[in-house]
């Protein structure tokens, strides 16, 4: 195991917030010895690792929801300009932990604040925290009587624009989420890739710091989930911090510069897909093809060897699958069977499990 998603694991945890104790209950959960927990902790702490300032802060926010709670002493901070991704399993509180966030719905404890230069501001108490949020709901809160164009100056006048100015935002906005050449067609008119692209703009139109956006792409198929993601990164890289609860986790995978993992109305864990899966995910997959797909009685083989370290084998299409901790020794064991049943390797892959099985594993 590396030692760098380690030491920024420790880093990020201490410094959110996370007291010694219960770091190191989480890396004795996750396999790793005492003694080089306590190493990575001397370190970190010496160190004094810097972090980046943070722009939106919840401190023990709960909400509680017919029998019991929805939410339960949620703590996170979340700093200028990253894109943090919340994932969790239906049911675990993601729509209402955002409805809490941009203050749409107060919570029965704890606050959310948003920090300008300095100073906290509450979004439940403070009109110019909340001018600094924009939020695209899973609903679109656009007109599908007006143009693109109408929408987005809709909006921008709410907030007190002058018209030139509306114009201006329309065009500019428009144009950022690449619907510039459908600026003048009915938002009825628009395909389901467009009308959320037209919701991001008009969530952009008061030059919100903090853009929240609740599963984004639900319904986006694969090519439209990449155009939205490319248009996130561009608001992103001009300074916007973006927010974003979704079930997509292989793309919030790439998009995301942190996740934080609800369960059960908590954030079990938050850091970077690389070091979440570095820290939980011990085994390793091979992925691979045979020329006469013999996988039954090559898995037989396999679970027979005391030696192959093989803890799952399964196929999956044209390809066996095994997961093991121990790859070297599982490669060994697979050449030995492959070899006796007189068949050949066509390809075969080493990787790291993805970040939805270490999603799947934080969640149960």
């Amino acid at each position: 195991m590396a030692d760098k998603p380690l030491g920024s694991f420790v880093s990020g945890a201490l410094a959110k917030g996370m007291s010694k104790q219960d770091l190191r209950s989480v890396l004795m959960k996750g396999g790793w010895p005492k003694e080089i927990i306590e190493s990575y902790l001397s370190k970190v702490i010496a160190g004094q690792p810097v972090v980046r300032s943070p722009i939106l802060r919840c401190k023990g926010i709960g909400k509680k929801g017919g029998s019991g709670s929805i939410l339960e002493n949620i703590d996170l901070e979340i700093a200028k300009g990253e894109i943090f991704g919340i994932v969790g399993l239906g049911g675990s509180g993601k729509s209402t932990l955002m409805n809490v966030l941009v203050g749409l719905l107060p919570p029965d404890a704890g606050d959310v604040q948003v920090i300008d230069n300095g100073i906290a501001r509450s979004v439940f108490r403070d009109d110019v925290a909340r001018e600094m949020i924009g939020f695209s709901s899973q609903v679109p809160s656009f007109f599908d009587d007006l143009t693109a164009r109408e929408n987005v100056m809709h909006f921008a006048a709410l907030y007190d624009l002058a018209e030139s100015a509306q114009k201006a935002a329309a065009s500019s906005l428009l144009r950022l989420v690449s619907i510039d050449k459908q600026a003048d067609q009915l938002a009825s008119s628009l395909s389901v890739g467009q009308r959320k692209h037209l919701d991001l703009a008009c969530a952009l139109v008061h030059g919100p710091r903090v853009l929240f956006l609740d599963d984004p792409a639900a319904e986006l198929d694969l090519s439209q989930q990449r155009e939205l993601w490319r248009i996130l990164r561009d608001i992103a890289s001009k300074g916007t911090t973006i927010v974003i609860a979704s079930n997509f986790l292989a793309d919030l995978e790439s998009l995301c510069d942190r996740l934080g993992i609800l369960r059960n109305g908590r954030i079990a864990e938050v850091g970077k897909p690389d070091d979440l899966r570095a820290i939980y995910s011990h085994d390793f997959e091979v992925r691979l093809r045979t020329e006469k797909q013999l996988y039954a009685q090559i898995s037989s083989a396999l679970a027979s060897d005391s030696q192959s370290a093989a803890k799952k084998i399964s196929k999956e299409g044209d390809h066996l699958l095994v997961f093991t901790p121990s790859p070297q020794a599982t490669l060994r064991s697979l050449l030995v069977a492959i070899d006796k049943q007189g068949d050949a390797i066509v390809s075969v892959e080493l990787m790291r499990p993805t970040i939805q099985e270490v999603f799947e594993s934080l969640s149960r």
